[in-house]
């Protein structure tokens, strides 16, 4: 960045933690993530793939299947919404990698880690379409591990508590999953939480002040 360019160097737009939005359109985050490749764990015997599902808005999913110690074993199937308030982080960070990587070794569980586009470049609802698209491509179970493993009998959604509104959003909206929709169970994943401390005002006054403005809405919001 040439800071000795005005507009290159004036911030019109500020959200501490996350973003903040340059007079010429740069936006900077403050957060970056890693990336983290799929990988066949050779303790635990969890394997991992990325699979893109729209290739025009570069939504992937990473799938986790674990170890499989018998002849046609069954998992539950577990959908997972990655945190970042819609603006950072990713599927792909050796943070959300590792997480359901551990998931998927010590539950049991085939995971569906979805990467979907984040605002401010992509505003919302590009962040629920993008998870939409993930669940109908899930429903239909034609992935390989998918067919052959998956119960869909015991279907589980986790998110974080700001994503909470999200993930009932594109799962119940109108959606049909014909036998195993009435299965699914919503819940939120506590590895990413409020502070439950005594800064938890000062956080919730945040929350209001940025989360609730009307420049959130001309960020993260389309129309």
């Amino acid at each position: 960045m040439d800071l000795t360019n005005p507009e290159s160097s004036q911030v019109i737009y500020d959200v501490p933690i996350f973003f903040k939005v340059y007079k010429n359109g740069l936006i900077e985050r403050y957060r970056k993530h890693d990336f983290a490749p799929p990988s066949n764990n050779s303790v635990t015997g969890v394997r991992s793939k990325d699979i893109v599902i729209v290739p025009e808005n570069n939504v992937t999913v990473r799938l986790y299947l674990p170890k499989i110690t018998q002849n046609d074993q069954k998992f539950p199937l577990l959908v997972y919404f990655h945190g970042g308030g819609f603006v950072i982080e990713s599927a792909f960070s050796t943070y959300y990698d590792s997480y359901l990587h551990s998931v998927a070794a010590e539950t049991n569980v085939i995971a569906v880690s979805i990467e979907y586009r984040l605002a401010p470049e992509h505003k919302i609802p590009a962040c629920y379409d993008d998870s939409w698209a993930v669940m109908k491509w899930v429903s239909q179970g034609s992935e390989p591990w998918l067919k052959s493993y998956a119960d869909f009998s015991r279907v589980f959604l986790s998110v974080i508590p700001l994503h909470s509104h999200a993930s009932s959003v594109t799962v119940f909206n109108g959606m049909n999953f014909s036998e195993w929709h009435e299965q699914m169970i919503v819940g939120n994943n506590i590895n990413n939480t409020i502070p439950q401390t005594e800064n938890a005002k000062e956080y919730l006054k945040f929350v209001e002040e940025y989360f609730c403005s009307a420049d959130y809405s001309r960020w993260y919001t389309s129309g």
